[in-house]
């Protein structure tokens, strides 16, 4: 879908409903734990199977950015990337306006920080609702801002290099759970030792907000970290898109074009030496 067709508005509404549904992520994987394995076992007469925190965690992970990647979510929400980074990217491809991508790129941080607001602040008033959901805490990289920036940037560059080779190379209905599961693989890998490899600078920001430590020196040196990672990884992403991407066919015409007229011209214009000689 065209990145003209998504609005400010609609990437807005988008990266609310997102960033609450990746926010919730242990409310959803306690009820997994405690209500849908259970029942699924005595449906199917299955022994008894105990689902560790971390295994939850990662399942409902995978299905939330199935569902978030697959056409359904991307054609209601009208294209929306629900991340700052992507707009970034699009703009320094030429795939979307730098007014457009700036304009969403807030849009999505603004609605990550309501949005975890609002969450935070349900939690808070009906706990029954909400099992299994921490307090909000600033997310803070654990292997300060150089390593942190680093494992960013290498997450982000792997998984927008692998969506294009994916695009490339399997078809569209698989797309949605193989992009998914890459982006859960890197993140296993990563392990949460430098950045945890989030690249979306978004829910840092919302974290520091709620927290309340927004303007601290602690809260600047995360954002920073998540803001120089994920753009390290775009620059990364494009020189390799350059280096790779062959170039148009109408670009390639019209620079031969451009230096067969100039060939032409030059053997018309007899050199400053011949004039000479001629006189």
């Amino acid at each position: 879908m065209s990145d003209a067709m998504t609005s400010f508005t609609d990437e807005f509404v988008s990266s609310f409903v997102v960033s609450g549904c990746l926010a919730s992520l242990g409310v959803q994987a306690r009820v997994l734990q405690t209500s849908v394995v259970p029942i699924a076992t005595r449906l199917l007469n299955a022994p008894d199977f105990i689902l560790d925190d971390v295994s939850a965690m990662v399942t409902m992970l995978f299905v939330n950015l199935v569902i978030i990647f697959g056409p359904t979510y991307v054609t209601l929400s009208r294209g929306a990337a629900n991340n700052p980074v992507v707009y970034v990217l699009k703009a320094m491809l030429g795939r979307c306006g730098k007014r457009r991508a700036g304009a969403n790129a807030l849009a999505s941080i603004a609605a990550h920080i309501a949005s975890l607001y609002a969450l935070d602040r349900a939690a808070t008033a009906f706990p029954e609702y909400f099992p299994g959901k921490a307090p909000v805490r600033a997310l803070i990289p654990s292997g300060g801002f150089t390593r942190g920036a680093l494992a960013e940037a290498a997450v982000t560059s792997a998984n927008f290099i692998f969506a294009g080779l994916a695009e490339k190379t399997f078809s569209s209905p698989l797309l949605p759970a193989i992009g998914s599961g890459f982006y859960v693989l890197t993140m296993m890998m990563e392990g949460c030792k430098n950045s945890c490899g989030y690249m979306n600078p978004s829910p840092v920001i919302a974290s520091h907000v709620v927290a309340g430590n927004i303007f601290s020196r602690e809260a600047l040196d995360a954002i920073g970290t998540y803001v120089v990672g994920a753009l390290l990884g775009c620059v990364i992403t494009w020189l390799v898109a350059k280096a790779t991407t062959p170039e148009p066919k109408s670009v390639r015409r019209q620079r031969s074009t451009s230096k067969a007229a100039q060939r032409s011209l030059s053997k018309r214009q007899p050199s400053a030496r011949s004039k000479a000689k001629s006189s």
